[in-house]
């Protein structure tokens, strides 16, 4: 009986320190394989009763404190308990080292979710809207206009983002969140099929509200598969968040011959800064060489 009262209070302080890592009891049930009700008569009723026994009572009296305890609950059986706390022990230790390894994952999670739902009301109040997205082609190094949505979903109170309507070749859909005081930070993956490609777009913002102007750098993949940075300007045409609206406008490109009408979206896009990207080499050696070998065909590339 002695050894049953440590494991119980040993049982109890396992469950106060997952509680404190951010674990659910129906969580912390799953893990012993036992329904959440049971949990709950060990932890609140039956463990607690057992824990606060006096060691130095004699065996017959003991016995007797053992059955009052369970005599509380009737989901219990007395003798599987008694059984299976060693093998609860084991598994509650295990699912605190995991929680202790998991915690850094955990926090980040949870700061995430409440970051994006202290910044929901301010990215709804000023930056709903449809706008075009600037950038530079990677196959043809024209401007390339798409359109971009940002609205609210009021369900799910979360910010998505829309690139590309039905009149684009592709479309990505997107979850929006603030970034400190002057970044959004907008996550997409193309729309439709199983997603083939991921956009990841950072949009530096500017110190005063309601401006239709922003700048940012994202990153995606090129035609052959390479990671790309690159830089974008978005102008806001619309505060509308109507899908109507927004897929009536036209996706455009801009050669040279029209170039003039966004001339200072295209001078500031194709500086000499305008992109990061990684290039396929020809026979990669899969070793350090391929450095070399990717910056003598970039060498190669800018003398054409």
């Amino acid at each position: 009986m002695n050894s049953l009262i440590h494991k119980a209070k040993e049982f109890l302080e396992l469950i106060e320190k997952l509680k404190k890592k951010g674990m659910k009891k129906k969580e912390i049930a799953a893990s012993l394989n036992i329904p959440a009700p049971v949990l709950s008569s060990l932890y609140k009723t039956v463990l607690p009763k057992i824990a606060e026994v006096d060691i130095f009572l004699n065996s017959k009296e003991l016995d007797e404190k053992l059955d009052e305890a369970f005599s509380l609950v009737n989901n219990l059986s007395k003798s599987k308990v008694t059984i299976s706390l060693d093998e609860y022990l084991i598994d509650l230790k295990k699912l605190l080292k995991f929680s202790k390894n998991d915690s850094i994952q955990f926090d980040y999670i949870k700061n995430l979710k409440k970051h994006a739902e202290i910044s929901y009301d301010f990215i709804k109040q000023n930056y709903q809207g449809i706008y075009y997205f600037y950038y530079v082609s990677t196959d043809s190094y024209t401007i390339k206009r798409d359109l971009f949505l940002i609205k609210e979903n009021k369900l799910h109170k979360i910010i998505e983002c829309f690139k590309g309507n039905v009149k684009s070749r592709v479309q990505y859909y997107g979850i929006v969140n603030m970034i400190g005081t002057h970044t959004l930070s907008l996550h997409a993956s193309e729309k439709n099929f199983p997603p083939s490609e991921y956009l990841l777009i950072n949009m530096s913002l500017p110190s005063v509200r309601n401006v239709e102007f922003f700048r940012g750098i994202f990153s995606s993949l090129t035609y052959a598969r390479q990671p790309i940075a690159r830089k974008f300007v978005m102008i806001k045409i619309s505060d509308s968040t109507d899908d109507y609206n927004f897929n009536n406008y036209e996706v455009n490109f801009f050669d040279n011959e029209n170039c003039e009408e966004i001339k200072e979206i295209s001078e500031y896009l194709k500086s000499f800064d305008s992109k990061t990207e990684c290039h396929l080499v020809t026979s990669p050696s899969f070793d350090i060489q391929d450095l070399k070998k990717e910056l003598d065909f970039i060498s190669q590339t800018q003398k054409v």
